[in-house]
């Protein structure tokens, strides 16, 4: 009587292996496609080339997943007033090797869009990522905790470089920070870790 429950039980443990999945900007499926279809644990590897879209490449309430360029990768956003990338909820993700930006960046702060921008998120990795002339912020983290900035490019955001809002232990580390209107804006900080960054030419901290 009781074989059921527990082979459903069994069933339900099993958890299916992580896997790499490949996209390529002249594939079948968009990225926000292929990022959709990935299980949680999944390693997304994009090809080299341009991903072109008119509203924010999305990671969603996501676990352990991994968007990782290989070469030179180009995410643009259309739309200057979206977020370039959008990283909603979920916990231990990683974003390497993007570079990242709207396709027409203003030179001035005419546009409410960020390069990446991540909201109530735990355990995040921003690595070996280029994120230009957003005409706003290069990364904009707010309501979230464990978050690691490392290895990254910020330069020519009208805005500020980096923007922290009721985050808690945050490392920003080994960046180039450089030729933004402020390196920084911080409020409800806690737990803030910075060393090894080329800081020069920003404007005054906000």
């Amino acid at each position: 009587m009781n074989a059921l429950p527990a082979l459903l039980l069994a069933a339900a443990a099993v958890v299916l292996p992580a896997e790499t999945v490949r996209v390529s900007p002249s594939g079948q499926r968009s990225l926000q496609a292929v990022i959709d279809a990935a299980r949680n644990g999944d390693t997304i590897v994009l090809a080299a080339g341009t991903y072109s879209s008119a509203a924010a490449v999305t990671l969603a309430d996501r676990e352990r997943l991994t968007l990782r360029g290989e070469g030179s990768v180009r995410i643009v956003c259309t739309d200057l007033y979206q977020n370039v990338i959008a990283v909603i909820g979920g916990r231990d993700l990683r974003i390497e090797g993007i570079q990242a930006r709207h396709a027409q960046p203003l030179s001035a702060y005419e546009c409410e869009g960020s390069v990446i921008c991540a909201e109530n998120v735990k355990g995040l990795v921003i690595s070996r990522c280029e994120l230009a002339g957003s005409g706003s912020i290069g990364v904009d983290l707010s309501g979230s905790e464990e978050v690691e900035v490392t290895g990254c490019w910020l330069h020519n955001n009208t805005f500020a470089a980096i923007s922290l809002t009721d985050v808690s232990s945050i490392t920003i580390s080994d960046n180039r920070i450089v030729g933004n209107a402020a390196t920084m804006y911080a409020a409800g900080v806690s737990g803030l870790t910075m060393s090894g960054n080329v800081i020069s030419d920003n404007g005054a901290s906000r």
